[in-house]
């Protein structure tokens, strides 16, 4: 089975839209960490996320989902999605702004 170029891009690029926003980020990890995922991932974060989200919106970022809303065994989490419409420059302005987030800033 081959994926076209577009697919392999896109897989690509999820794969390490998740490594960048979970493995060196303070205060985040990877909820599920043995999990395979294609473009979304969860993450758990040290701060509240509706705290989160707030801050992200001031760099008109769209933060993720609260799964604690519907599943509260994972208050703290969030569901993030990165399609092939965004590019690197994007996931790591996300993850500059979740980083700054997490330490205080906005």
């Amino acid at each position: 089975f081959f994926f076209s170029s577009r697919r392999r891009h896109t897989r690509s690029l999820c794969n390490w839209s998740s490594d960048v926003c979970s493995s060196d980020l303070e205060g985040v990890e990877l909820l599920f960490p043995k999990a395979r995922f294609f473009k979304e991932f969860a993450l758990k974060l040290l701060k509240p996320v509706e705290a989160v989200n707030r801050g992200l919106l001031g760099a008109k970022i769209v933060g993720g989902l609260d799964l604690g809303i519907n599943y509260p065994e994972y208050r703290g989490s969030t569901l993030l999605c990165v399609t092939e419409s965004k590019t690197k420059q994007d996931i790591e302005l996300l993850a500059e702004s979740l980083e700054s987030v997490l330490k205080g800033g906005a």
